[in-house]
Order: structure tokens, then sequence, then C-alpha cells
């Protein structure tokens, strides 16, 4: 059973299976958005998405949880590591506290 269906129908709500759904929507909202859309990969890290349009460049890092200082790191190294200007995004579903 795909992620998708196995995370819908059965509510089985794991970390990658949330991350799977997270890449898939973000992947193609930046397609409906006119984006050309990359795979990005890194000294042997993988990054998630390089999203371009026309002069504009943006890295996407996609993650279920930040919370645990080693995820972080993990999500945070790669983007850390490009030496351009162009904007870096991590995306997650983690809830600030107001």
């Amino acid at each position: 059973m795909s992620g998708w269906r196995s995370t819908v129908l059965d509510g089985v709500y794991s970390a990658v299976a949330v991350r799977d759904i997270l890449e898939n929507i973000i992947y193609f909202e930046l397609l409906c958005r006119g984006y050309d859309v990359a795979i990005c990969k890194l000294d042997n890290k993988r990054g998630d998405f390089i999203a371009t349009r026309t002069d504009e460049k943006t890295y996407i890092q996609v993650t279920e949880s930040m919370n645990a200082p080693k995820t972080r790191e993990r999500v945070l190294s790669p983007l850390r590591k490009i030496p351009d200007n162009c904007e870096k995004i991590d995306s997650t579903v983690d809830f600030l506290p107001e």
C-alpha cells in the first residue's frame, strides 16, 4: 500500500509517511506556481528541492519534525553548506509555542 493510502486509510502517521506526503504537496505546489523543480544533492547529503524560476532560486528541505537536535542538524547542515545567497527554506509541521 502506498504511503498516501496507508496514512489516510489506516491512520498510520509515521514520520517518514508525513515527510513523504509533505514533499509531494510542496513539489506539486512549486510546479503550480511555475517553478522548475529538481532534487538537490550536496556533499553526499540529500537536499529535497531546488526550485528555480527566471532569476530566482530557492532551496527547500522537508522534514516532519525538527525538535530533536540531531534531526535539526541533519536537516539544516546541507542548507548551511550552500555557498550562494539564495533563499533556503526548511519546511516542517512543528508547532511553535505561542
